[in-house]
């Protein structure tokens, strides 16, 4: 899928951390809520980089958005496609999401 027509800009898909999301949104307010969903959607069409402060930390495909006071997303990159959340919450202890690693695909 591309956008405006440019063979050479991909969409990408969000294919796992859905669980993780539908769960953590239960409890956050509407105004984190929102935060995580335009963050996502920036990943989605490929402005993240242009949008938020991202953090690269070394981990192969992976990196970490801050997004607002007290609230961070690290996202791991599948494929050229698509892409998943691996861990919304605080920014905690110089490094956020300090998940243990995952090796597969969760929806």
């Amino acid at each position: 899928m591309t956008r405006g027509g440019d063979p050479m800009v991909t969409s990408l898909r969000l294919t796992s951390g859905l669980k993780m999301l539908e769960q953590w949104s239960v409890h956050a307010c509407q105004a984190d809520r929102n935060a995580i969903y335009q963050a996502l959607f920036s990943v989605v069409e490929g402005s993240v980089f242009m949008v938020y402060d991202v953090l690269d930390d070394g981990r192969p495909r992976q990196f970490c958005m801050l997004l607002k006071e007290g609230l961070t997303a690290r996202i791991r990159l599948h494929r050229y496609d698509s892409f998943g959340i691996i861990y919304i919450g605080p920014y905690e202890a110089g490094d956020p999401g300090l998940a243990p690693e995952e090796s597969g695909d969760e929806t």
